[in-house]
C-alpha cells in the first residue's frame, strides 16, 4: 500500500475540496446524487464551497500521494442523530487500488466512534460494483432497503456498520464540543515539535517516539528537582483558542511551535478539573493531572509571549493559559481530527495546578 497522507479540511480549504467535488462529478456521475450541472456557473461559488464544509458537526477529510489532492470523503450526524453517515466518497481513478479509498473509509469510522456514533450509515449504487466490495470489505451490512437516486431510473443501496463507542453509562461532555486539530512529537528535548497527522499514546509512557514519555520525569527541569519521581507530564494538551488569541497581538504560530502534543478546540482544557478523562479518538484515554507551567523558553521562541501566557486575573489569581499536562491510562492511535470526548470526576473537583 502506498503511503496516504489524510487531512482534515474546513471552509478555507474549499478551493481543494471544489477541485477533487468537481472532478469526481465529471468522473463518476453514475456514484453520487448530485450532478456536475448543480455545481457549475451559477452554483459554482465560494459562498456554496465554504457552507459545505461548515456543515455542523461534519468531518471533511482529503487524501493526498506525494502532495497532490486524489481522494475526498465526508462523515457527518444523520439527520435524526441516531447515528452518523459517510457520504461524498471519491478516490481519483489513478489512486485506485493503492489503499487511499480503504484509508479514507477508516478514518471516517474512526471519527464515528470518537464521537459516539453507534452506527455509521452510507448509500451506494446499486450499479457500482467496485464501492460495494470496498464497503462490505469494511464490514457494512446491507439493510435490505433501497432508495431512487435523482435520474428515476436507478436506485442506490442503504448499508451500514455498528460502531463500538463509549460507555453509555459515563457521564460526559457533548462528544462535538471537542476534537483535535494538531499533533506533534519531538524524540529531542527542543522547544517546539514536529507536526504529525497521527501519534500513538502508550499506557503508562506518554507519546511514542517523545523526548518527554516515560515512566518517570523526563522534563529536565523537573529531572533536577526529582530524580526517579513519577512522570506526570507524558502528554502535553494545548487549546487551539490560545494560539487565536497570540495571533490576535501579531505572533505568528503554528502546530508543534509551542511544544504541544496535542492541539485541541472546543474545550476549555485549563478549567478543567483534576482527574478528568479525556477519551481521545476510538481507544485512547488520558488522565489529566495539572497545568503545565510556562518558563522562560517561551520568551526565548518569540520575544513577550510569556506575558500572554501567565496573567493575573482580576481575583489576583495566577492563570496559566498554555494548556494541561496528562498521562496515558489506555494505548491507543490519535488522528488529527479525532473527537475528544470529556468524562469529568466525581465531585468535590478540585482545580488545576501547576505540574
Amino acid at each position: 500500500m502506498d503511503a496516504v497522507d489524510l487531512r482534515e479540511v474546513g471552509p478555507d480549504d474549499w478551493r481543494v475540496w471544489r477541485e477533487l467535488r468537481l472532478a469526481a462529478l465529471a468522473e463518476a456521475p453514475y456514484a453520487f446524487g448530485s450532478v456536475l450541472a448543480d455545481w457549475q456557473g451559477e452554483g459554482d461559488r465560494e459562498d456554496r464551497w465554504r457552507s459545505r464544509l461548515g456543515l455542523p458537526g461534519s468531518h471533511n477529510v482529503v487524501a493526498l500521494r506525494d502532495g497532490t489532492p486524489v481522494g475526498m470523503a465526508t462523515g457527518a450526524p444523520d439527520e435524526d442523530g441516531s447515528g452518523a453517515e459517510l457520504i461524498s466518497m471519491w478516490v481519483a481513478p489513478s489512486a485506485r487500488g493503492t489503499g487511499v479509498a480503504d484509508a479514507l473509509v477508516e478514518r471516517v469510522e474512526r471519527w464515528a466512534a470518537s464521537a459516539g456514533a453507534p452506527v455509521l450509515r452510507l448509500a451506494v449504487a446499486e450499479d457500482n460494483p467496485a464501492a460495494v466490495r470496498l464497503y462490505d470489505r469494511h464490514g457494512f451490512a446491507d439493510t435490505g432497503r433501497t432508495e431512487p437516486m435523482p435520474d428515476g431510473r436507478r436506485r442506490e443501496r442503504l448499508l451500514e456498520k455498528r460502531l463500538e463507542t463509549s460507555s453509555p453509562a459515563d457521564v460526559v461532555a457533548d462528544p462535538a464540543a471537542g476534537r483535535v486539530v494538531g499533533l506533534a512529537v519531538d524524540g529531542e528535548h527542543r522547544f517546539s515539535k514536529v507536526p504529525q497527522q497521527r501519534i500513538e499514546l502508550v499506557e503508562g509512557y506518554g507519546v511514542e517516539g517523545d523526548a518527554h514519555a516515560g515512566t518517570t520525569v523526563q522534563h529536565r527541569s523537573h529531572v533536577r528537582r526529582n530524580p526517579g519521581g513519577p512522570n506526570l507530564r507524558q502528554v502535553h494538551l494545548m487549546p487551539r483558542e490560545f494560539f487565536d488569541l497570540v495571533r490576535e497581538h501579531g505572533y505568528e504560530v503554528e502546530g508543534g511551535d509551542l511544544g504541544e502534543n496535542v492541539l485541541t478546540e472546543g474545550i476549555d482544557l485549563v478549567h478543567l478539573p483534576r482527574d478528568t478523562v479525556l477519551r481521545i479518538g476510538p481507544e485512547a484515554v488520558v488522565r489529566v493531572t495539572g497545568l503545565r507551567n510556562p518558563c522562560w523558553q517561551i520568551d526565548s521562541f518569540r520575544d513577550g509571549l510569556l506575558k500572554l501566557s501567565v496573567t493575573v486575573g482580576e481575583d489576583g489569581q495566577v492563570q496559566r493559559r498554555t494548556g494541561i499536562m496528562g498521562v496515558v491510562e489506555r494505548s491507543g492511535l490519535v488522528h488529527v481530527g479525532d473527537a475528544v470526548v470529556v468524562v469529568l470526576p466525581p465531585e468535590p473537583h478540585v482545580a488545576l495546578e501547576r505540574v
